[in-house]
Protein backbone atom coordinates (compact mmCIF):
# COMPACT_ATOMS: atom_id res chain seq x y z
CA UNK A 1 0.00 0.00 0.00
CA UNK A 2 2.82 2.71 1.11
CA UNK A 3 4.65 1.95 -2.55
CA UNK A 4 1.10 2.33 -4.16
CA UNK A 5 0.96 5.46 -2.77
CA UNK A 6 4.31 6.93 -2.97
CA UNK A 7 4.38 5.71 -6.93
CA UNK A 8 7.36 3.73 -6.55
CA UNK A 9 5.37 -0.14 -6.53
CA UNK A 10 6.69 -2.46 -9.60
CA UNK A 11 3.27 -4.11 -10.61
CA UNK A 12 5.32 -6.89 -12.56
CA UNK A 13 3.53 -10.07 -11.73
CA UNK A 14 5.10 -13.53 -11.37
CA UNK A 15 9.01 -14.59 -11.52
CA UNK A 16 10.78 -15.52 -8.55
CA UNK A 17 11.18 -13.93 -5.11
CA UNK A 18 13.14 -11.03 -4.30
CA UNK A 19 14.40 -9.05 -1.53
CA UNK A 20 12.40 -5.54 -0.28
CA UNK A 21 14.80 -3.01 -3.00
CA UNK A 22 12.77 -4.86 -5.89
CA UNK A 23 9.66 -2.64 -3.90
CA UNK A 24 6.96 -5.16 -5.73
CA UNK A 25 4.22 -6.35 -3.86
CA UNK A 26 4.55 -8.05 -0.58
CA UNK A 27 3.40 -11.78 -1.67
CA UNK A 28 6.64 -11.62 -4.23
CA UNK A 29 9.51 -10.73 -0.95
CA UNK A 30 11.94 -13.09 -0.29
CA UNK A 31 11.85 -13.63 3.41
CA UNK A 32 14.25 -15.13 5.60
CA UNK A 33 12.80 -17.02 8.99
CA UNK A 34 15.90 -15.47 11.18
CA UNK A 35 16.11 -12.22 9.95
CA UNK A 36 13.30 -9.88 10.66
CA UNK A 37 12.37 -6.35 9.30
CA UNK A 38 12.87 -3.91 11.59
CA UNK A 39 9.87 -2.21 10.92
CA UNK A 40 7.53 -5.04 11.11
CA UNK A 41 9.34 -6.35 14.28
CA UNK A 42 8.65 -3.01 16.08
CA UNK A 43 4.47 -3.62 14.93
CA UNK A 44 4.58 -7.19 16.61
CA UNK A 45 5.37 -9.39 13.71
CA UNK A 46 5.23 -13.07 14.58
CA UNK A 47 8.23 -15.09 13.84
CA UNK A 48 8.73 -16.52 10.43
CA UNK A 49 9.20 -19.90 12.00
CA UNK A 50 5.90 -20.13 14.23
CA UNK A 51 2.54 -20.42 14.09
CA UNK A 52 0.12 -18.28 15.45
CA UNK A 53 -3.33 -18.00 16.54
CA UNK A 54 -3.38 -14.16 16.86
CA UNK A 55 -0.76 -11.37 16.98
CA UNK A 56 0.20 -8.88 19.48
CA UNK A 57 -0.73 -5.20 19.39
CA UNK A 58 1.11 -3.30 21.49
CA UNK A 59 1.94 0.48 21.18
CA UNK A 60 5.34 2.00 22.42
CA UNK A 61 7.14 4.54 22.14
CA UNK A 62 9.44 3.19 19.50
CA UNK A 63 7.38 2.56 17.01
CA UNK A 64 6.36 6.41 16.75
CA UNK A 65 10.20 7.13 16.77
CA UNK A 66 11.35 4.89 14.42
CA UNK A 67 8.18 6.08 11.84
CA UNK A 68 9.55 9.64 12.14
CA UNK A 69 13.27 8.66 12.05
CA UNK A 70 14.01 5.26 9.49
CA UNK A 71 15.31 5.84 6.44
CA UNK A 72 13.39 3.71 5.00
CA UNK A 73 10.31 6.23 6.21
CA UNK A 74 11.83 9.02 4.82
CA UNK A 75 12.57 7.61 1.70
CA UNK A 76 8.98 6.99 1.13
CA UNK A 77 7.75 10.61 2.49
CA UNK A 78 10.41 11.98 -0.21
CA UNK A 79 9.04 9.62 -2.71
CA UNK A 80 5.05 10.65 -2.42
CA UNK A 81 6.41 14.43 -2.03
CA UNK A 82 8.34 14.08 -5.94
CA UNK A 83 5.00 12.32 -7.04
CA UNK A 84 2.87 15.36 -5.48
CA UNK A 85 5.21 18.15 -7.07
CA UNK A 86 5.05 15.89 -10.31
CA UNK A 87 1.32 15.57 -10.83
CA UNK A 88 -0.73 18.30 -8.75
CA UNK A 89 1.71 21.25 -10.09
CA UNK A 90 2.68 23.91 -7.90
CA UNK A 91 -0.62 24.53 -6.17
CA UNK A 92 -0.54 23.29 -2.34
CA UNK A 93 -4.32 22.67 -1.98
CA UNK A 94 -3.95 20.62 -5.06
CA UNK A 95 -1.10 18.96 -3.71
CA UNK A 96 -2.82 17.96 -0.27
CA UNK A 97 -6.16 17.27 -2.55
CA UNK A 98 -3.78 14.58 -4.21
CA UNK A 99 -2.50 13.19 -1.23
CA UNK A 100 -5.80 12.86 0.31
CA UNK A 101 -6.73 10.94 -2.64
CA UNK A 102 -3.83 8.77 -2.58
CA UNK A 103 -3.54 8.01 0.84
CA UNK A 104 -7.32 7.43 1.75
CA UNK A 105 -9.39 7.13 -1.44
CA UNK A 106 -11.19 10.63 -0.88
CA UNK A 107 -10.87 14.26 -1.02
CA UNK A 108 -9.80 16.21 2.34
CA UNK A 109 -12.58 17.64 4.01
CA UNK A 110 -12.76 21.71 4.39
CA UNK A 111 -11.16 21.49 7.88
CA UNK A 112 -8.54 19.11 6.98
CA UNK A 113 -7.84 20.90 4.15
CA UNK A 114 -7.02 24.24 6.32
CA UNK A 115 -5.14 22.34 8.69
CA UNK A 116 -3.01 20.66 6.23
CA UNK A 117 -2.63 24.10 4.31
CA UNK A 118 -1.76 26.02 8.48
CA UNK A 119 0.63 23.21 8.77
CA UNK A 120 2.84 23.94 5.31
CA UNK A 121 2.72 27.23 6.21
CA UNK A 122 4.08 27.37 9.55
CA UNK A 123 6.80 24.87 8.33
CA UNK A 124 7.91 26.80 5.53
CA UNK A 125 7.82 29.82 7.76
CA UNK A 126 10.32 28.18 9.89
CA UNK A 127 13.10 26.91 7.14
CA UNK A 128 15.83 29.88 7.18
CA UNK A 129 16.81 31.24 4.02
CA UNK A 130 19.67 29.61 2.17
CA UNK A 131 22.13 31.92 1.84
CA UNK A 132 23.58 32.76 -1.92
CA UNK A 133 26.76 30.02 -3.12
CA UNK A 134 28.84 31.54 -5.52
CA UNK A 135 28.91 28.06 -6.92
CA UNK A 136 28.23 24.47 -6.65
CA UNK A 137 30.55 22.76 -4.32
CA UNK A 138 32.40 19.94 -5.93
CA UNK A 139 33.40 16.61 -4.57
CA UNK A 140 34.52 13.13 -5.81
CA UNK A 141 34.42 9.67 -4.46
CA UNK A 142 38.08 8.92 -3.22
CA UNK A 143 39.18 5.57 -4.04
CA UNK A 144 39.61 2.92 -1.25
CA UNK A 145 37.22 6.00 1.06
CA UNK A 146 34.20 6.41 2.46
CA UNK A 147 32.32 9.37 1.58
CA UNK A 148 33.25 12.16 -0.87
CA UNK A 149 36.23 14.86 -1.07
CA UNK A 150 36.65 18.16 -2.04
CA UNK A 151 37.77 18.73 -5.71
CA UNK A 152 39.89 21.45 -5.70
CA UNK A 153 41.74 22.63 -9.32
CA UNK A 154 43.42 26.24 -9.40
CA UNK A 155 42.03 26.81 -12.58
CA UNK A 156 38.23 26.35 -11.56
CA UNK A 157 35.76 28.10 -9.77
CA UNK A 158 36.86 25.88 -6.76
CA UNK A 159 40.23 26.26 -6.51
CA UNK A 160 40.47 27.03 -2.76
CA UNK A 161 38.41 26.50 0.16
CA UNK A 162 38.54 28.83 3.31
CA UNK A 163 37.40 28.48 6.99
CA UNK A 164 37.55 31.99 8.84
CA UNK A 165 40.17 32.56 11.26
CA UNK A 166 39.36 31.92 15.17
CA UNK A 167 41.43 33.20 17.90
CA UNK A 168 41.76 30.16 19.50
CA UNK A 169 43.49 28.81 17.03
CA UNK A 170 46.95 27.39 18.10
CA UNK A 171 49.66 29.49 17.14
CA UNK A 172 53.20 27.94 17.16
CA UNK A 173 52.27 24.03 18.36
CA UNK A 174 49.72 22.17 15.81
CA UNK A 175 48.98 19.14 13.41
CA UNK A 176 47.91 19.82 10.26
CA UNK A 177 46.23 16.00 8.96
CA UNK A 178 43.76 15.10 5.68
CA UNK A 179 43.54 12.60 2.97
CA UNK A 180 44.79 13.64 -0.63
CA UNK A 181 44.90 12.37 -3.78
CA UNK A 182 47.35 14.31 -6.65
CA UNK A 183 45.60 14.27 -9.96
CA UNK A 184 48.65 16.71 -11.69
CA UNK A 185 52.14 16.92 -10.46
CA UNK A 186 53.04 20.66 -9.59
CA UNK A 187 54.85 22.98 -12.34
CA UNK A 188 58.42 23.08 -11.50
CA UNK A 189 59.67 24.93 -9.21
CA UNK A 190 55.81 25.65 -7.52
CA UNK A 191 54.65 23.68 -4.87
CA UNK A 192 50.91 22.10 -4.73
CA UNK A 193 49.65 23.71 -1.53
CA UNK A 194 47.46 21.15 0.49
CA UNK A 195 46.40 23.38 3.87
CA UNK A 196 47.88 26.89 4.69
CA UNK A 197 47.52 29.96 7.17
CA UNK A 198 49.43 32.15 4.94
CA UNK A 199 48.40 35.26 2.72
CA UNK A 200 50.98 34.90 0.45
CA UNK A 201 52.67 37.77 0.94
CA UNK A 202 56.39 37.58 1.16
CA UNK A 203 56.58 40.19 4.17
CA UNK A 204 53.44 38.67 6.06
CA UNK A 205 54.46 35.46 8.17
CA UNK A 206 52.79 32.32 7.60
CA UNK A 207 53.25 28.77 6.79
CA UNK A 208 51.57 25.62 4.74
CA UNK A 209 52.28 22.03 4.02
CA UNK A 210 52.10 21.51 0.11
CA UNK A 211 53.52 19.03 -2.69
CA UNK A 212 56.87 20.24 -4.23
CA UNK A 213 57.37 20.53 -8.07
CA UNK A 214 60.36 19.20 -9.13
CA UNK A 215 63.19 22.15 -8.76
CA UNK A 216 61.52 22.92 -5.44
CA UNK A 217 62.38 20.07 -3.64
CA UNK A 218 65.25 17.14 -3.90
CA UNK A 219 62.44 14.33 -4.46
CA UNK A 220 59.80 15.67 -7.14
CA UNK A 221 56.42 15.91 -5.55
CA UNK A 222 58.00 15.93 -1.77
CA UNK A 223 55.33 16.29 0.77
CA UNK A 224 57.26 19.80 2.19
CA UNK A 225 56.43 21.96 4.91
CA UNK A 226 57.25 25.69 4.24
CA UNK A 227 56.98 28.84 6.74
CA UNK A 228 57.72 32.21 6.49
CA UNK A 229 59.29 34.25 9.09
CA UNK A 230 57.86 37.04 11.26
CA UNK A 231 56.90 39.65 9.86
CA UNK A 232 59.18 42.24 7.77
CA UNK A 233 61.59 39.55 7.34
CA UNK A 234 60.19 37.82 3.94
CA UNK A 235 62.67 34.96 4.14
CA UNK A 236 60.85 31.77 3.90
CA UNK A 237 62.29 28.44 4.61
CA UNK A 238 61.02 24.38 3.19
CA UNK A 239 61.76 21.38 5.20
CA UNK A 240 61.40 18.42 3.04
CA UNK A 241 60.06 15.39 4.72
CA UNK A 242 62.13 13.04 1.46
CA UNK A 243 58.35 11.16 0.83
CA UNK A 244 57.26 11.64 -2.61
CA UNK A 245 53.47 11.39 -3.59
CA UNK A 246 52.52 9.10 -6.44
CA UNK A 247 49.75 11.00 -8.99
CA UNK A 248 46.22 9.38 -8.84
CA UNK A 249 47.36 7.87 -5.48
CA UNK A 250 45.13 8.59 -2.11
CA UNK A 251 47.26 9.00 0.80
CA UNK A 252 46.81 10.12 4.61
CA UNK A 253 49.32 12.88 5.29
CA UNK A 254 49.68 14.63 8.46
CA UNK A 255 52.67 17.21 10.22
CA UNK A 256 52.80 17.99 13.69
CA UNK A 257 54.43 21.32 14.14
CA UNK A 258 56.39 21.95 17.15
CA UNK A 259 58.67 24.64 18.63
CA UNK A 260 62.21 23.45 19.90
CA UNK A 261 63.71 24.12 23.09
CA UNK A 262 66.18 26.77 20.91
CA UNK A 263 63.18 28.59 19.51
CA UNK A 264 63.47 27.13 16.11
CA UNK A 265 60.66 24.74 14.66
CA UNK A 266 60.31 20.93 14.18
CA UNK A 267 57.81 19.09 12.11
CA UNK A 268 56.93 15.52 12.61
CA UNK A 269 55.91 14.09 8.75
CA UNK A 270 53.43 11.19 8.45
CA UNK A 271 52.78 9.72 5.17
CA UNK A 272 50.36 6.49 4.77
CA UNK A 273 48.80 4.89 1.28
CA UNK A 274 45.52 4.52 1.69
CA UNK A 275 45.03 1.72 -0.63
CA UNK A 276 47.60 0.05 1.06
CA UNK A 277 46.84 -1.17 4.80
CA UNK A 278 49.54 -3.57 5.33
CA UNK A 279 52.20 -0.91 4.78
CA UNK A 280 52.98 1.45 7.38
CA UNK A 281 52.91 4.88 7.64
CA UNK A 282 56.34 6.61 6.88
CA UNK A 283 57.38 8.95 9.88
CA UNK A 284 60.42 11.85 9.08
CA UNK A 285 61.14 14.21 11.85
CA UNK A 286 62.59 17.58 9.96
CA UNK A 287 64.37 20.40 12.34
CA UNK A 288 64.30 23.87 10.96
CA UNK A 289 66.36 26.74 11.90
CA UNK A 290 64.03 30.04 12.26
CA UNK A 291 60.80 30.45 14.68
CA UNK A 292 57.07 30.38 13.05
CA UNK A 293 54.69 33.27 13.98
CA UNK A 294 50.96 33.38 12.11
CA UNK A 295 48.79 35.88 12.85
CA UNK A 296 45.65 34.95 14.53
CA UNK A 297 43.23 36.44 11.81
CA UNK A 298 44.90 34.95 8.95
CA UNK A 299 42.26 32.06 7.76
CA UNK A 300 42.78 28.51 7.04
CA UNK A 301 42.50 27.51 3.34
CA UNK A 302 42.87 24.47 1.80
CA UNK A 303 44.09 24.13 -2.33
CA UNK A 304 45.96 27.70 -1.76
CA UNK A 305 47.04 30.71 -0.19
CA UNK A 306 44.43 33.05 1.40
CA UNK A 307 45.76 35.71 -1.06
CA UNK A 308 45.82 34.05 -4.26
CA UNK A 309 43.64 31.66 -4.38
CA UNK A 310 46.29 29.40 -5.90
CA UNK A 311 50.07 27.90 -5.18
CA UNK A 312 53.16 29.39 -4.81
CA UNK A 313 56.23 29.38 -6.39
CA UNK A 314 59.46 28.38 -5.16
Amino acid sequence: MQLAVTGELDPAAGGPASDAARRRRSIYTRVTRNVRDPLLEVFDAPDGFSSVAQRNVTTTPTQALLLINQQAMVQRSRALARRLVREAGASDADRITLAHLLAFGRPPTPAEQDRALAFLGAQAAGIPPEPPREAPFVSEKMPHREGRAAVLDPKSAQAVLRVPARLDWPRDAFTVEGFVQLRTAPAPGTHRVIAARWDGNPAHPGWMLAVAGKGAAVVPQSLVFRWNREAGEGRADDLASGIGLELNQPYFVAAAVEPTAEGAVQVTFVVREVANDCEPPRVVLCRGTGPLEVSRDVPLTLGGDSGSGIGVTG
